[in-house]
């Protein structure tokens, strides 16, 4: 493995947001989703974690607040993932229009949860690098955000919409 914390995210991002259904070939790129996806998540979590590992080489064990944020992120991406893997099978199954609710929920979780990775991650370089590091590694990490416009306010408000009509969370 190379010594450039690009590279080695590269090599280790083995993780896809993108669900390959039975017959469909994994090299082929679709259309975004409704719900969206944030690809370059796993990228940016295996960049620190190769920060952390080229810092702090074996004394990585000792250090527990780094390694439980790339936990808490590899959480984040999981549940993304899941809960998009999960909303598209709704979509397949019932038909966007009656998958409205789910996708807008999936939609709202995927967002923060977006921004809970990011965050996560420039606390953790903020704690982990000195000066003079910290201005390029916040640099790198930025460069792996996707900022989407997304109206959290009004999917906030058509899902409590939802909830208020349907006396709780009917789905």
């Amino acid at each position: 493995m190379t010594n450039d914390p690009h590279a080695q995210a590269r090599e280790l991002s083995l993780v896809t947001v993108e669900p390959h259904g039975p017959g469909r070939d994994p090299r082929r790129r679709s259309a975004p989703t409704p719900v969206g996806a944030a690809p370059r998540q796993p990228t940016s979590v295996a960049y620190a974690a190769s920060l952390g590992v080229q810092k702090y080489m074996q004394k990585l064990s000792d250090k527990q607040e780094l390694l439980g944020v790339l936990a808490d992120c590899l959480i984040q991406i999981f549940a993304m993932d899941s809960a998009i893997t999960r909303t598209l099978q709704l979509v397949r199954s019932k038909g966007e229009e009656n998958s409205r609710i789910p996708l807008l929920m999936t939609q709202l979780f995927v967002v923060r949860a977006h921004e809970t990775v990011f965050d996560l991650l420039r606390e953790m370089l903020m704690w982990m690098s000195q000066d003079e590091e910290w201005g390029r590694e916040i640099r790198d990490i930025n460069s792996y955000y996707q900022l989407d416009r997304v109206n959290t306010f009004s999917l906030r408000r058509k899902i409590a919409l939802h909830v208020l009509e349907a006396g709780g969370y009917a789905l």
